[in-house]
């Protein structure tokens, strides 16, 4: 092999290297953020066992080249459906609601649109608009009888792109505890429990004899791995937005996310930086031995 493609494959480990710990601080922020907001009042702690699983994947929905990270979880969610925040370059843009086994997104002039519905009585839908335009997503809803949401529902199968993300999951207490052993999640492993939570078939035995732990003690551990961002939790998860803990009133904003590591040190740029050095010094061994 020669140290031109010795230092490429140098490059592509390092830009890997590089995304996953950026990633990992997008989960950690999001962690932290649900744990605190049910300090106090865990009402949806319990019913998901522990804090649930994270979910986590990766796409490119503004075809920039560029993917965005999307992090949800299943505490307090039904079955397929939760509420996920997206990510790019280091911002958050907000939050979109979708299945984690496939969705639709609409693709317009400037803007992306996730489109969802609810059925509110025998005759009337309601709909909702999720629209990422200028790297901030808004949403909007709107009533509509039903015939009417046919003809919008023939608009999206004919505009709209069907996106099906192949989606990661872990334990919540796995993750705070330390582990990284991410498992791809679909139909054919996953069950509910009565309170329809979603559950990989693989843990069952595990979720059943495991012992519950507060939200304090997911978050003395979580804490304990190394410095995380401070991110204040979102309204949704506190089940009153006026209790929340003092810690999480004294949060950063939302859409920040610490890239420091332990001691203050930038981590992923210092991989970066041993990745071009690498490369540096194949290319310098390869030139010393052409003169040799």
């Amino acid at each position: 092999m020669t140290a031109m493609k010795i230092g490429v494959l140098c490059m592509l480990w390092t830009a890997g290297m590089v995304q996953a710990v950026i990633q990992d601080s997008y989960v950690s922020s999001e962690a932290r953020g649900w744990i605190v907001g049910q300090i106090g009042d865990p009402y949806l702690w319990g019913p998901s066992i522990n804090g649930g699983y994270i979910l986590k994947f990766s796409a490119d929905i503004d075809n920039d080249g560029r993917p965005e990270d999307f992090i949800g979880t299943t505490m307090g969610e039904n079955d397929t459906e939760c509420e996920w925040s997206i990510y790019s370059d280091g911002n958050e843009l907000g939050g979109a609601r979708f299945c984690f086994n496939g969705f639709t997104i609409i693709l317009n002039k400037n803007e992306i649109d996730w489109p969802r519905w609810d059925k509110v009585s025998p005759l009337e839908i309601s709909v909702q608009d999720q629209i990422l335009k200028d790297d901030r997503i808004t949403s909007s809803r709107r009533i509509v009888d039903i015939e009417d949401f046919a003809a919008i529902q023939d608009q999206w199968n004919s505009a709209g792109k069907k996106i099906n993300p192949k989606v990661e999951a872990i334990l919540l207490t796995d993750y705070v505890a330390g582990d990284r052993n991410w498992r791809e999640i679909n139909h054919e492993n996953y069950k509910t429990t009565l309170t329809r939570q979603p559950y990989l078939k693989e843990d069952e035995e595990r979720l059943s004899q495991q012992i519950a732990i507060t939200p304090e003690q997911a978050l003395a551990i979580l804490e304990k791995s190394g410095p995380i961002s401070k991110r204040k939790p979102k309204d949704r998860w506190v089940n009153n937005a006026g209790s929340a803990t003092r810690e999480s009133k004294r949060a950063a904003k939302p859409n920040t996310v610490s890239p420091f590591g332990a001691g203050g040190v930038l981590i992923y740029p210092a991989i970066l930086v041993f990745g071009i050095l690498s490369v540096l010094f194949f290319l310098f061994r390869k030139a010393s031995q052409n003169k040799s």
